[in-house]
């Protein structure tokens, strides 16, 4: 069993996902400043982190466009163009990690992931979206079983996720 991340390195996680859900429009800006809290609580510390952190709701909206590279910069975090394979590895990742999380179920996980990426994606995000058209034949083909395709979710999740914190390296 892997080790569990550090505070540090959970609060990195957490900033990155939320700020490509809040990227792709998944987020609101609020969500991103959120997780720069809960960063600084955890440990991270940089001037431009900070700002983010100390952005109003009313501030958020506006400002976090021009702080956020600054952040990610000093955190060493090199997110890739928003729209790119990588970026769509990301998101999904952090959808993922709802489930990993006990926040959405394994079908709630697989409609959101088709429904935003479909079938043209990198075939680690392609292996939900699959899974979801199984989930939508349950009761038609005899074969396909609700608490299989869970655990195959589960699996897809996880290594959807293990595949994001390769890219990101965040260790």
């Amino acid at each position: 069993m892997p080790d569990r991340p550090s505070a540090e390195t959970a609060a990195r996680r957490d900033f990155v996902d939320r700020t490509v859900l809040w990227q792709r429009g998944l987020g609101d800006a609020t969500d991103v400043v959120d997780a720069a809290v809960h960063g600084l609580i955890s440990g991270i510390e940089s001037p431009d982190f900070v700002l983010v952190a100390g952005l109003t709701t009313a501030e958020a909206a506006d400002e976090l466009g021009d702080l956020l590279p600054g952040a990610l910069a000093e955190l060493d975090i090199a997110l890739p163009p928003s729209g790119g394979p990588d970026h769509d590895v990301l998101c999904a990742a952090a959808l993922a990690r709802r489930l990993l999380l006990g926040q959405v179920d394994a079908h709630e996980l697989s409609q959101e992931i088709h429904r935003l990426f479909g079938h043209e994606c990198h075939p680690t995000i392609e292996a939900l979206s699959v899974i979801d058209d199984d989930f939508d034949l349950i009761g038609v083909v005899p074969s396909l079983d609700a608490d299989e395709l869970t655990r195959r979710t589960h699996a897809a999740a996880t290594g959807l996720c293990e595949h994001a914190d390769r890219l990101l390296d965040l260790d």
